[in-house]
């Protein structure tokens, strides 16, 4: 039984597509993706994960839900 996360930031930021990620995507190089980093931390504050993705820009919908 591994580590789980109890909470994580996440960043999300405009990029270019390089060569590869382009290629990937099926897009032309130097069109706008969403990268996407995110980490996990432990109920400690420890980093326990990091992730980062490339998503098309066309494709991602971003939805966040805000509670008081």
């Amino acid at each position: 039984r591994g580590v789980m996360p109890v909470r994580a930031i996440q960043h999300i930021r405009a990029v270019n597509a390089n060569e590869e990620q382009a290629m990937l995507a099926n897009i032309q190089p130097n069109v706008a993706m969403l990268h996407i980093m995110r980490i996990g931390y432990l109920d400690n504050g420890a980093p326990v994960e990091l992730t980062h993705s490339y998503c098309r820009s066309d494709y991602y919908d971003f939805v966040a839900e805000l509670r008081r």
